[in-house]
């Protein structure tokens, strides 16, 4: 699937995996493109560590003390609504399968 890199409004805007608190302090944008950063840092409040510094590259993954954490990865508001979406969509597909075996079975009485 298409990952297209973030804006700054979504990179500021959007929530983490793990629906941590999170502030970005700077962005870089070292290929110039001044309305899709290259890397961010900022700090993600922790359960059990407090604000922690953090990194996050053009994609939303996160890097913490230098290892890749994935539950801090930033996620699009849109990727969620996709998938509240599709829930909806199998229990549709669901209901209608049972509707059509409910028919099946009454029409062989």
């Amino acid at each position: 699937m298409f990952d297209p890199p973030f804006t700054t409004d979504a990179m500021e805007t959007s929530r983490t995996a793990c629906r941590c608190e999170y502030k970005i302090l700077t962005m870089h944008f070292e290929d110039g493109r001044s309305n899709y950063p290259s890397k961010a840092a900022g700090l993600i409040k922790d359960q059990t560590k407090g604000w922690i510094m953090s990194t996050w590259d053009r994609y939303g993954k996160n890097t913490t003390e230098g290892k890749r954490v994935s539950a801090y990865d930033l996620v699009r508001e849109g990727r969620k609504e996709m998938a509240a979406s599709f829930f909806v969509f199998i229990v549709f597909i669901g209901i209608l399968l049972i509707i059509i075996y409910l028919y099946e079975i009454s029409s062989h009485w």
